[in-house]
């Protein structure tokens, strides 16, 4: 602890004593009220609650980050949000990611959604899947707890709502940016506003994104010898059976590689005045081993489970010691003989009118959106493949909202609206044993989701001051599913909620003080990796319920020393039913259930958060953020399941819950000449241990546990004056920290992800 604290110290000292170094900054500090608007912390403008306001004024738990700031910090994709966001921890790996706020969030990758709904541009997107980047993006607003009332289903948990850079008719612009760094992590991306003419314009925007593999794989492609089966099998010969198995093996020099790109465009036309109509469409694909680079921490478990395999087909193998290596190269290196690929491609298209009648704004946004995924892994990091799985799943829904929002200057404000969304799934996942030998398993599945909601909020003044909001949303969901493979069979579940909030504020100087409470509501359906045959009688695993989540939240914001400070902080109670989660099946189903979702009882989590941004001077801004969580289970237990293994965790702490979340930040903006600036970045983060997955097997097997961490990432170049040009050196991971993103717990061993490893590149940036 002693050796971060000191790292972190001096990271800090360096970043304070840069702006003293020059005579433009002992200049600059005798001309103090020349460059007083300089020295104010920047205004940030939201649309949390459907309306723009500064940040600083809304009376909930939010975070919101431009895209500037983004790009400082290093930030590039959801995942990175973590690093500077307290209470947002994202898991990522096997192919999708999966976000967790204040210890709520669910681990199952497919099959439910997300407990944090992701909406861009006010279109949902509902799948969990790793094509997380960030493009053209004017900023990132995280809302902390239940979200309900305003964004419907599945924000359990919270909402990130990301807005992009929109198309205007004022001038030509646009940006930049080109990157090179270690393992030929290679970054290009560029953006630009083109009017058209004083009525039409267009956006236009992509990134290209790639690395090579980050962790090293020491598996071998012929591992098997003929002195290991001395009875031979089913396969022929002693040599034959190794030669048979050994085709099998497929090793990839190396994992977690990058090959994304991505375009985002946009097209503005004014009809009138007052009327005017967006069309958006974007593309995306991800084709590479990224979130696949998993490794087993209990290789001799793994072995054993081997061995057992090959008696199951009548093999009598003598595999010698060590032959599951998990990671025998120390951080970041696995020994994985099944090929490993994370494929997706995402599209979509949408409409947004806006007309903007006398007294409120009318919205109608009309989208669809579709997604393709392949996942091809080893269920259990194997050094030689045991049981291996493929996944392949391709979704498509249709989406419609209308919405009207108030505009008056009264004392009384209003919004409401309805949405539908249309959602179908088509899924086929097979499991098979020794790379491709014989099948353990199938199952082919369509299933359809149909949402309906209304929703209205109401808001009065009773001073200039004092303030109420009230919210309520109904929502009503189906869902059916219709299964192939292996047999016919159907299964089906509705729901109905209504989802109140309520929040109470009192607006101070340059901020607010609040009360707030509000409910989260996530819809139960039918597990489609899993068949319902699969399941006996009164099994559970097949068919799950909703959640809920009640928030409890009381927080205060100001601005302070005439905008050069500000402080948010909140303290919150979450009261969790109906926690849906991964369960384990018991090893004589484990080939053929790969996955088994349940409600996993009640929870409860409780805590405290607080940002404090600084403009110690014209030059300098200091953060921090810190957020503190006790996040437990209340009745969780499972006994005597006719598939699902036992257990008990009462009381346990939550799956990807850290108790403290961490960051100091530091940025520079210093002239240089009349010319140049000097600026840089340093973000230095702490998140505690966090539990993935409980192994339920107590004295055989450890918990599959995340253990803390500190990272830093550094960034420091010069800029024109104008901001028009730049170049940077940056090293992400400045220490080679070894961390953890994702982690899985079962009777086959400890599977972890391995965090990217350090990174050390340069970067060059225009703006016209």
């Amino acid at each position: 602890m002693k050796r971060h604290a000191s790292r972190c110290l001096f990271l800090v000292t360096f970043m304070l004593a840069l702006p003293l170094l020059t005579p433009v900054a002992r200049a600059q500090k005798a001309g103090a009220s020349a460059a007083e608007s300089e020295a104010n912390l920047q205004e940030i403008v939201v649309t949390a609650q459907r309306r723009e306001e500064n940040v600083m004024t809304v009376p909930l738990s939010i975070q919101a980050t431009t895209g500037e700031q983004l790009h400082d910090s290093g930030i590039s994709d959801l995942t990175d949000l973590q690093f500077t966001t307290p209470g947002y921890l994202p898991t990522s790996g096997e192919g999708y990611t999966q976000i967790y706020v204040r210890g709520i969030g669910n681990n199952v990758f497919v099959g439910a959604d997300p407990s944090v709904a992701t909406f861009i541009d006010d279109v949902p997107r509902i799948y969990g899947s790793m094509n997380e980047n960030l493009l053209d993006v004017e900023r990132v607003e995280v809302l902390k707890g239940a979200q309900g009332g305003l964004y419907g289903r599945n924000a359990t948990g919270g909402v990130v709502n990301i807005v992009t850079n929109q198309p205007n008719t004022d001038k030509f612009s646009g940006n930049a940016v080109l990157g090179y760094g270690e393992l030929a992590t290679f970054r290009a991306g560029a953006a630009v506003n083109v009017p058209v003419n004083d009525r039409v314009a267009l956006e236009l925007a992509a990134e290209r994104d790639s690395h090579d593999p980050y962790v090293e794989n020491f598996a071998t492609a012929n591992p098997y010898s003929a002195a290991m089966f001395p009875t031979g099998s089913f396969l022929g010969t002693p040599q034959q059976t190794a030669s048979a198995l050994n085709a099998n093996i497929h090793p990839a020099s190396g994992l977690n590689n990058q090959s994304f790109w991505a375009t985002d465009d946009k097209l503005l036309v004014k009809l009138t005045d007052t009327l005017k109509i967006t069309f958006a469409g974007d593309y995306s694909a991800k084709v590479d081993s990224n979130g696949t680079g998993n490794f087993d921490v209990n290789p001799d478990i793994l072995q054993a489970t081997l061995g057992y395999y090959y008696s199951l087909f009548g093999i009598n193998a003598q595999l010698p010691p060590g032959l599951d290596k998990g990671a025998p190269g120390g951080k970041f290196t696995t020994a994985v003989g099944d090929p490993n690929t994370a494929n997706t491609w995402d599209y979509g298209g949408s409409a947004t009118v806006v007309w903007d009648a006398p007294g409120f704004d009318l919205t109608s946004i009309t989208a669809y959106r579709g997604q393709s995924t392949g996942f091809i892994a080893g269920a259990n990091a194997g050094t030689v493949p045991d049981v291996s799985f493929s996944v392949y799943n391709h979704k498509n829904f249709l989406y419609q909202e209308l919405r009207a929002v108030s505009t008056n200057d009264g004392a009384f404000h209003w919004l409401g609206g309805a949405t539908f969304l249309d959602n179908m799934f088509a899924g086929h996942t097979k499991s098979y044993f020794f790379g491709g030998i014989a099948p353990a398993g199938a199952s082919a599945v369509t299933d359809t989701v149909h949402n309906w909601s209304v929703y209205a909020q109401g808001g009065y003044d009773f001073t200039p001051q004092l303030g109420l909001t009230v919210s309520g949303r109904y929502v009503h969901e189906t869902n059916s599913a219709l299964f192939t493979v292996p047999v016919l069979s159907g299964k089906d579940s509705s729901e109905s909620k209504f989802l109140p909030s309520a929040t109470l504020s009192y607006k101070v100087s340059d901020g607010n003080v609040y009360a707030r409470y509000a409910r989260g509501f996530k819809a139960g359906g039918v597990n489609p990796v899993a068949a319902p045959s699969f399941f006996p009688p009164g099994a559970k695993g097949s068919i799950f319920g909703p959640e809920q989540v009640d928030t409890f939240e009381v927080g205060y914001r100001q601005g302070l020393l005439d905008h050069r400070l500000q402080l948010t902080s909140s303290v919150f109670y979450n009261n969790y039913d109906g926690v849906q989660t991964l369960a384990h099946a018991r090893p004589q189903f484990a080939t053929t259930i790969i996955e088994a979702i349940i409600n996993g009882g009640s929870a409860r989590s409780w805590g405290a958060e607080a940002t404090l941004d600084w403009r110690v001077c014209s030059p300098f801004t200091l953060g921090l953020n810190v957020g503190y969580l006790n996040a437990k289970y209340k009745t969780f237990s499972l006994k005597n399941d006719a598939v699902l293994g036992d257990f008990d965790l009462d009381g346990k702490t939550m799956l990807n819950s850290p108790t403290l979340q961490l960051s100091l930040t530091g940025n520079l903006d210093q002239p240089l000449t009349d010319q140049l600036r000097l600026v840089g970045n340093v973000v230095e983060t702490h998140i505690s241990d966090a539990i993935y997955q409980y192994s339920n097997i107590p004295g055989f097997l450890p918990d599959s546990v995340g253990p803390g961490y500190w990272l830093t990432n550094l960034r420091v170049g010069v800029r024109t004056r104008d901001d028009k040009y730049g170049v940077s050196v940056y090293a992400n991971n400045l220490f080679n920290q070894a961390y953890y993103t994702y982690g899985n717990s079962a009777a086959f061993g400890n599977l972890y992800l391995w965090g990217n490893p350090r990174i050390v590149g340069g970067e060059i940036s225009a703006k016209f």
